[in-house]
């Protein structure tokens, strides 16, 4: 019997908490040498550790058909895109600079163009495969969703048929790399995991009656990844080849492993989670179990993380509680640092939402500052450029000329650009008839002359007759003249009819 959506949302909470502890316990086997490349000849612990491995395989593909599951019926958030992808630029400056501040790397090491846009661009460099993949992914959610719901129930049925033929059975039954295998890696997977997740939401899974025999799904594709492993290892110590062959096993798109998924995603969508203490917590901690990925697979921590814990080090009989100890303190840690990032996240959202406030009230204002100071920079770069490539070489040696005919044409340049602005983002002039901005426009030049003329007057009463310093002299006459300009742009220039009328 389904459960009700509310038990399908705690389930599905729970099981993304559940899929990220997998997730640890990977790379905990894999970073502490306990997988054996070939279960030839494994003693019996290494044989528990590949099962284990198999056992938590599913877990990427769990991740992503949560998601094609609530993404099927729910809206695209541009936001959703930029909190992911801040998320992860969180997590890929914050790791280099504590490592950097404390010492644990060089920074100079760091002073480079490849590694400042490897850590400062993750998801474009591919820091973390799966946060760029998911991002696409998220992306091209809502087209995939619009495609599905126009397709009936058979028409459904036949694409993932052919999807599961093309990405999962083939590259699971033949014995060669194939040329589109992505091994699970990339979005054409990804891809089928929606289409497969959009017809569990819509149809449920008609083969799957309940909560055992989705269990007993998941258990028998456990043990069909390892004894395809096994059965692989022997081919490749016998023949001396298919390596490939042995490794894809191990691949989030074999078919086992898609088994795997499917049943423990199925067993926990036909569970009633009911709220209690331990299921209101697991849904608390569940939005930031991405960040516990984000935290312990940096490409700086990802191989110190299980030095520093000693994952590699012989346990014996102790092996099961330093696994449980490392795998709860790597969660833990991760989950408390992304609750503190999600605090920081909020205040940001907070202070930029005041900002708005601010500037929405006084948005004419702002907007005059904003464009006032490009225009002070296209006058300095319109100087420059007028001076060393142009006036130098027509008048060289005459200082006085090259800096007076220079600064005339960066004060032209900079007119015409603060004309442009100021009537089409400042005041957004509604004159559109030739004559009425002819007008306006000669009424902005005449006011900036006005300016200028006002600006080299006080400029000379200030420096020649009180002797003040040039540089306060400067400012004080810069501050008058943009507060002339506005005036004069607002009451003269830019006029709006109404306020004409």
């Amino acid at each position: 019997m389904i459960s009700s959506k509310k038990d399908k949302n705690i389930s599905y909470e729970i099981l993304r908490v559940v899929s990220m502890l997998m997730v640890i316990t990977l790379h905990y086997l894999v970073k502490g040498g306990l997988l054996r490349e070939s279960l030839v000849g494994a003693s019996a612990s290494e044989g528990v550790f590949w099962f284990l491995e198999a056992a938590c395989l599913c877990c990427v593909n769990v991740y992503v058909l949560i998601s094609g599951y609530f993404l099927t019926e729910s809206n695209f958030k541009i936001e959703k895109v930029i909190r992911l992808w801040g998320q992860v630029l969180f997590y890929s400056i914050l790791v280099l600079l504590v490592l950097a501040v404390t010492g644990a790397v060089d920074y100079k090491d760091f002073l480079n163009l490849h590694e400042l846009l490897f850590y400062f661009c993750p998801v474009t460099m591919g820091h973390y495969w799966f946060a760029t993949t998911y991002l696409i992914f998220y992306i091209v959610s809502p087209f995939l969703a619009k495609g599905i719901r126009s397709l009936d129930k058979k028409q459904h049925g036949i694409l993932w048929l052919l999807m599961f033929f093309f990405t999962c059975v083939s590259k699971t039954v033949v014995p060669f790399e194939l040329v589109f295998d992505d091994k699970g890696y990339g979005i054409l997977w990804f891809i089928f995991l929606f289409v497969t997740a959009s017809y569990i939401r819509l149809y449920g899974c008609p083969a799957i009656k309940g909560k055992w025999s989705a269990l007993l799904l998941y258990v028998v594709s456990v043990a069909g990844i390892w004894l395809f492993k096994y059965g692989t290892s022997v081919i490749v110590a016998d023949k001396g080849k298919y390596e490939y062959f042995s490794e894809t096993a191990v691949h989030y798109n074999s078919i086992f492993v898609f088994g795997a998924s499917i049943g423990l995603f199925m067993f926990f969508g036909n569970i009633k989670a009911k709220e209690g203490l331990l299921s209101s917590f697991a849904v608390k901690i569940a939005p930031f179990t991405f960040g516990v990925y984000l935290l312990h697979v940096h490409n700086l921590l990802f191989s110190r993380w299980p030095e520093w814990l000693k994952v590699g080090d012989k346990y014996g009989l102790f092996r099961p509680v330093h696994f449980v100890a490392v795998i709860l303190s790597i969660f833990f840690i991760g989950i408390f640092v992304d609750f503190i990032r999600s605090l920081i996240f909020s205040l940001i959202i907070k202070l930029w939402d005041f900002g708005m406030k601010i500037y929405h009230s006084k948005q004419e204002v702002f907007d005059y500052l904003v464009f006032g100071f490009l225009a002070t920079v296209v006058s300095w770069v319109a100087y420059l450029i007028a001076r060393d490539a142009f006036i130098s070489h027509l008048f060289p040696g005459e200082d006085t000329t090259i800096a007076l005919i220079s600064n005339l044409i960066s004060w032209i340049i900079a007119v015409l650009f603060a004309y442009v602005t100021n009537r089409t983002f400042v005041f957004k002039s509604e004159a559109t008839e030739k004559d009425a901005v002819i007008k306006e426009f000669f009424s902005f030049i005449g006011s900036r002359v006005t300016t200028f003329l006002i600006d080299e007057g006080m400029m000379f009463i200030f420096v020649d007759i009180v002797k003040m310093n040039d540089i306060i002299a400067k400012v004080i006459v810069s501050f008058v003249v943009i507060v002339l300009n506005y005036v004069f742009s607002k009451l003269f220039v830019f006029k709006n009819k109404k306020e004409v009328d």
